[in-house]
């Protein structure tokens, strides 16, 4: 595996950045990719990527009968919170590192101490922080003192917000240095007639103000589009084109839209530092596959997804993590819907350090403390929590599936 530092700027600019632009620069890269300074290009042809194992350390159940878990996150001491739905109600559960429980914080509701639907959990210090993206509020947990200590509601000021994106929708995505959010905004749209739409990201304060200079700006979440008695019908795909955000520890923001494995880096002021990019072969997307064995039952849905026009592949990539240790974990959608393929990249150099396949019905939703946490199902169909280390076998040579 090797990777080198592209530099200088490329005369060849594409005016559709992150909209499909294809046409390739001279060296072979297309042009939106080239023009990119700081470019990290990831190969694993040229030496051994070391192959992964995971080794199960704890499981993290206790009879809750969780119906979702929607974020994983261990405090300093080892102890791990899990955000969890049981019969449409959220609450958090707190475990010892061997899968005792402990105690369970909050309840479901609107009111101080209450959540509706968790989207991030986050440690400043001893501080729990807790995203709630349908009340588009954080609550503040004292993980020494056992209270909840304050809600933030973080929103956006329509006078500063440019009259195009009247209406936008602001949400909290996650904690940016000591006292601001990464908050994304994203336009008002109906996705039966803008099926793609567009988002930008800000920094504000824990008051929701903001100069509403966007960081940066890239498409939203793609809606495929079929007729329903002549009308659109908006409808999605398990491997959607999206956009992805993510926040390490250190406060750097990656970001991607997932149709390509290109990964850009930014600091906390939105200034990009490097960028990462393999030319990875997208799988070719079938529709017939993703009509007739989930649909054949049901003559309204299946009509409008015949109807639909789907993209010709699936997208590059599924989801980045960033670990406490300076790692990005990249999950890469292979041509077995049933598998991930996960590279690991360390961000202090750009090195390719391993990768391993995992189930998608498995997803790896956080990594720390030298951690893999999964989302798995009990024996009942229940969700639970496992905690892997992660074994790196380096005798064993990665076999490139691209």
């Amino acid at each position: 595996m090797t990777s080198h530092l592209k530099h200088g700027l490329y005369l060849v600019l594409c005016t559709l950045l992150f909209w499909g632009c294809t046409t390739e620069s001279q060296d072979g890269l297309p042009a939106h990719v080239a023009a990119i300074d700081s470019l990290i290009i990831l190969s694993n042809e040229e030496r051994a990527v070391p192959a992964a194992d995971l080794q199960p350390v704890a499981t993290f159940q206790d009879s809750l009968f969780l119906n979702e878990i929607s974020s994983v996150i261990a405090d300093p001491t080892g102890a791990v919170y899990i955000a969890g739905e049981s019969w449409k109600r959220t609450k958090i559960f707190k475990f010892q590192p061997d899968g005792t429980l402990t105690d369970s914080l909050g309840e479901y509701g609107t009111g101080f101490g209450e959540f509706q639907q968790i989207s991030r959990l986050q440690f400043r210090r001893d501080d729990l922080y807790i995203f709630d993206g349908e009340l588009n509020r954080v609550t503040i947990y004292d993980t020494i003192n056992n209270e909840f200590t304050d809600t933030l509601g973080i929103w956006h000021q329509p006078d500063l917000i440019p009259v195009d994106w009247t209406g936008a929708d602001s949400k909290p995505v996650a904690l940016l240095g000591e006292s601001s959010f990464l908050i994304s905004l994203h336009k008002q749209r109906d996705p039966a007639y803008d099926p793609i739409g567009a988002v930008r990201y800000f920094r504000a304060d824990s008051m929701g103000n903001s100069d509403w200079k966007p960081l940066y700006e890239m498409p939203d979440f793609r809606y495929i589009v079929g007729d329903y008695a002549g009308r659109p019908a908006p409808f999605t795909i398990p491997f959607p084109e999206r956009p992805i955000a993510e926040v390490s520890a250190g406060d750097r923001i990656y970001s991607a839209y997932s149709e390509e494995f290109l990964i850009r880096v930014r600091d906390a002021d939105g200034r990009e530092l490097h960028s990462y990019y393999y030319p990875k072969a997208r799988e070719p997307l079938d529709p017939d596959e993703e009509i007739h064995p989930l649909y054949s039952h049901n003559d309204q849905l299946l009509r409008v997804r015949e109807s639909a026009q789907f993209p010709d592949e699936w997208p590059a990539i599924y989801s980045i993590i960033a670990d406490d240790d300076n790692r990005i974990w990249i999950s890469v959608i292979t041509g077995d819907r049933n598998q991930l393929e996960w590279w690991v990249v360390d961000d202090r150099n750009g090195e390719l350090i391993a990768t391993f396949t995992w189930p998608f019905d498995k997803p790896v939703v956080h990594v720390q403390n030298g951690l893999i946490y999964t989302v798995e199902q009990d024996d009942m169909g229940f969700k639970i929590v496992n905690a892997y280390r992660l074994d790196l076998a380096d005798e064993h040579r990665v076999q490139s599936a691209y």
